[in-house]
């Protein structure tokens, strides 16, 4: 597989929660599997496609659900005009392989939001396409 920037620093990103212990938070919370950290590279490798390197990184946040963060917030140029872009997706795996996204495009008066759930991650949601697409317009 090709690697661009894009990949190699949110890879990179998601390895250094490997690192993380039991009670990482003070609280309780649990370290994360290989096996889950492996997931949420295959999703950002479906969604995400790989010629591509001008997408910003996004921040990737762990939970101390044991879940996983990524975080897009972003300025995109739309037709000419200066848009926001945020996109929050949270990958959890207990008690399933669960995807939860928000998106918000914010078209100065307007707002587009975009956002659900799905069961099953490792088909590609047409919605998340969409929301997707607009950090590589």
């Amino acid at each position: 597989m090709k690697h661009n920037l894009f990949y190699t620093n949110t890879f990179n990103r998601i390895d250094l929660i490997r690192t993380l212990k039991d009670d990482w938070d003070d609280d309780g919370a649990p370290a994360f599997s290989p096996n889950n950290l492996a997931k949420v590279k295959e999703f950002i490798q479906l969604y995400i496609p790989q010629d591509i390197d001008t997408i910003t990184v996004p921040e990737v946040n762990p939970c101390p659900d044991g879940s996983i963060d990524l975080d897009w917030n972003t300025w995109i140029d739309i037709s000419g005009i200066k848009t926001e872009v945020q996109i929050l997706i949270n990958l959890s795996f207990d008690p399933q392989y669960t995807v939860s996204y928000y998106g918000e495009i914010r078209h100065r008066p307007m707002s587009e939001v975009i956002k659900g759930t799905y069961d099953d991650a490792s088909i590609k949601n047409n919605d998340l396409v969409v929301l997707l697409s607009y950090l590589h317009n």
